[in-house]
């Protein structure tokens, strides 16, 4: 460490180097650390930028690539509890290709949700939406994937359902049922007595 000021009787030091941060990444950048409290490595999205480089090389040709650059470090992150890829920026070719390259990576937290945006650069309707579900569902198809949207303009791939977050794969958890289960009772038994039965 190399001291670099003093407050008062406290010498402040400055972080000697990057150990133990992400590539291309400063102590300081939370859009690269998995979420606080859950389990999933940081190896996921480390593993979908490697996966993406191509597409980022490629996606300099694009002609709006230099007033809205693609780039693993801003498209590729951590969002709530899942590996986000943003397809903003790209179009329906780089598209289908960075999904082709990210269903390439062994994902630790079982699922990646793929950002595709509504269209709005596009004339016409939107076409990311479309090229993405439908690439999804073939590459997915023979492997037991699932493929579900996630929201709107937002399709979410499912590779491992075992490794997944409940919110990812769509089920209830046992939370969940038990409370379905207590509203279903409490309301048998308000019609019940309602009826005159109880």
């Amino acid at each position: 460490m190399s001291r670099i000021g003093r407050i008062g009787h406290t010498a402040i030091e400055a972080v000697p180097d990057r150990q133990g941060f992400p590539r291309g990444t400063t102590p300081w950048d939370l859009s690269a650390a998995p979420p606080v409290g859950y389990g999933a490595p940081m190896d996921d999205v480390d593993r979908l930028r490697t996966a993406l480089a191509d597409v980022e090389a490629s996606a300099r040709m694009l002609r709006w690539s230099d007033r809205r650059p693609w780039t693993v470090r801003t498209h590729v992150h951590w969002s709530g509890d899942l590996p986000e890829i943003d397809l903003h920026d790209l179009d329906a070719r780089h598209a289908r290709e960075a999904v082709r390259a990210a269903t390439t990576v062994r994902l630790q937290t079982g699922a990646v949700r793929f950002v595709t945006g509504r269209g709005r650069h596009s004339r016409g309707p939107g076409v990311l939406g479309p090229v993405v579900r439908g690439e999804l569902r073939r590459i997915g198809e023979g492997r037991g994937w699932r493929v579900r949207p996630a929201g709107p303009a937002r399709w979410l791939l499912v590779t491992d359902v075992d490794r997944a977050p409940a919110a990812a794969t769509g089920e209830l958890g046992w939370g969940m049922r038990l409370l379905f289960l207590a509203f279903l009772v409490a309301a048998v038994v308000a019609l019940a007595r309602a009826a005159g039965w109880i």
